[in-house]
């Protein structure tokens, strides 16, 4: 009987003990399992974020591929559209009308072809042909024959202020103004 006893008694700390031990490996193995999910979702994030870094990056390439294709085009426009495109700027920049136009060296020579009948007086050419494009009759503008370290443009210099034209600086502003509304338009489809 007390061998009996024993035994019983031995069984159920045996079972006691086995299910304190259970407890445990399965508390561990959800803390475990907690764990490697939340090791996963890290991970997954981390990836995403880097998924979305190189995008973005590679939308970046694209739009600056797309204003590096636009100056190309604006360094190779007719001279119909750059007389358009010279007489909107000037139109903008709300001159006096006595300031002095300094272009790059293409670009000069397109001023003296397209807006100057009269040769250089002192160093300047009246752009006589423009002059007269505007509705106040009292421009005087002039081309200087000084050239702008520029690749391409002009810069508009007055007594007050300096106007920088060159195609890189109008580009610029273009993409400030507008690259936002730019890659709605390009990667809307990926939205």
């Amino acid at each position: 009987m007390i061998l009996e006893s024993g035994e019983a008694q031995a069984r159920k700390i045996y079972q006691s003990r086995l299910k304190e031990a259970e407890t445990v490996i399965l508390s561990d193995r959800a803390k475990f399992k907690e764990k490697q999910d939340i090791r996963f979702k890290g991970k997954v994030t981390e990836f995403e974020q880097q998924a979305k870094a190189a995008t973005l990056a590679q939308k970046q390439q694209l739009l600056t591929s797309v204003f590096n294709h636009a100056l190309t085009k604006l360094e190779d426009i007719s001279d119909e559209k750059w007389v358009q495109l010279v007489k909107h700027l000037l139109e903008n920049d709300h001159l006096t009308g006595a300031e002095t136009i300094i272009a790059a060296k293409t670009d000069h020579v397109r001023f003296k072809k397209l807006f100057a009948s009269n040769p250089a007086v002192r160093g300047k050419i009246e752009l006589d042909k423009l002059n007269a494009s505007f509705a106040d009759s009292a421009f005087k503008l002039v081309l200087s024959e000084q050239l702008a370290p520029i690749s391409g443009g002009f810069l508009v210099v007055g007594s007050a202020f300096d106007i920088d034209h060159s195609y890189p600086t109008l580009l610029l502003s273009f993409k400030n103004q507008f690259e936002a509304e730019l890659a709605c338009y390009l990667f809307e489809s990926e939205a």
